[in-house]
């Protein structure tokens, strides 16, 4: 019994998780550097992570077709000037594509507005006005967090 279930662990394909290219493994490296040098602990290193692989594939000069989100993160002008207005400093919406500016903003933001706990963080920034459409973006979160932390 114990060889067939080793055969059939042996024979069974493992599903690996995607790759990421070249480009967002270096984008993914400087995002951690940065993180490191602004003393943010572990935990709150993978929650940039993971935000920013799911809002733009690591991709510092993502945009959205439909609205006015940019950057990292998909910020909005709207986020910048809360930022701005929570900090008491002087972003630019420019500063959604530079990649240290957007992540000590999206940590202004998270500072304020969450508890830095998984669950609130994602519910907070996707901000949508259905819990429903922020339990998704969790499970989305999630699923691809594999990835998004390698």
């Amino acid at each position: 019994m114990k060889t067939l279930i080793l055969m059939l662990l042996i024979t069974i394909p493992l599903k690996l998780p995607a790759q990421l290219c070249p480009k967002q493994v270096a984008t993914r490296n400087k995002i951690v550097q940065v993180c490191m040098d602004m003393q943010l602990d572990s935990l709150k290193i993978e929650i940039v992570k993971s935000i920013a692989f799911r809002e733009s594939s690591f991709e510092i000069w993502s945009f959205n077709p439909d609205g006015s989100s940019v950057g990292l993160f998909g910020e909005t002008m709207g986020f910048v000037i809360d930022v701005n207005i929570i900090s008491g400093l002087n972003y630019k919406y420019r500063d959604r594509c530079h990649l240290r500016k957007s992540i000590e903003m999206l940590v202004i933001y998270l500072n304020h507005y969450s508890d830095w706990t998984e669950p609130d963080v994602y519910y907070k920034w996707h901000r949508a006005l259905k819990q429903e459409d922020n339990k998704k973006y969790y499970k989305l979160i999630k699923s691809e967090i594999k990835i998004a932390r390698l």
